[in-house]
């Protein structure tokens, strides 16, 4: 029997609607008739209840627009250390040179895009002051000119939209919706971990059968993803 392992997620840039519909679907495996693994299944769906009743709930349009604005800074600031990496590597020493620079910045700021919204935009907002220091000539011979842009704006529109908002409870309910979405997520990833190291030290056809489902069911949600990608670029 081969040694099959489900994928784990790390999907804090999806936007809640399809994660919501990918752990439904994962669910459904969990809880088929003849799962082994039914109990594990209605935990998940005991959180994936949780998150879509926050999701559900009726927004502000100020609401909508924070959470929109942080998704894509969450997504520059990973885009902008995945560029920065490919550049210390880059075959032309002026370009390591100036990547080295930037990175001895970067390497001072951990992972943000789990973080509350008063850890990361404080965090991000140093970030970007100590950049300051730097002609914006290595960031472009690093290749990240671009990257730090769409930071610098997409922390600018965040701090301007966040002081337009009226009701505290706002945010409450934003950190309540990302708390629950991590909630999940982890659920997940647990459920991932057991399985697999089933397979590892135990595997039996009916497990092997839930690593095929699962994983096939996370496959049909990248290729989703991608086409909706693609469709907004096309239009």
């Amino acid at each position: 029997m081969s040694e099959a392992r489900i994928e784990a997620l790390r999907m804090v840039n999806v936007a809640y609607e399809p994660l919501n519909h990918l752990i439904s679907r994962i669910v459904a495996v969990l809880l088929a008739e003849d799962s082994p693994e039914k109990a594990l299944g209605e935990q998940l769906e005991a959180d994936r209840n949780a998150f879509e009743l926050l999701i559900r709930r009726k927004k502000t349009a100020l609401g909508e627009t924070l959470a929109e604005i942080d998704r894509h800074v969450d997504r520059f600031w990973y885009g902008s250390r995945q560029q920065l990496k490919l550049s210390l590597d880059n075959p032309s020493e002026e370009v390591r040179a100036a990547a080295e620079k930037i990175w001895a910045v970067f390497d001072q700021t951990p992972d943000l895009r789990r973080a509350k919204y008063e850890t990361e935009y404080g965090a991000l907002s140093a970030l970007l002051l100590k950049l300051e220091a730097f002609d914006e000539d290595v960031f472009k011979k690093a290749y990240m000119d671009h990257w730090i842009q769409a930071l610098r704006d997409g922390v600018s529109a965040f701090k301007q939209k966040q002081n337009e908002k009226s009701d505290e409870k706002l945010e409450t309910e934003i950190g309540q919706t990302r708390k629950a979405r991590d909630q999940m997520i982890d659920r997940y990833n647990a459920i991932a971990a057991r399985i697999n190291a089933i397979m590892v030290l135990n595997p039996d056809e009916a497990h092997e059968q839930l690593v095929t489902q699962i994983n096939q069911r996370l496959e049909e949600h990248r290729q989703s993803e991608k086409a909706s990608k693609r469709s907004k670029k096309e239009a």
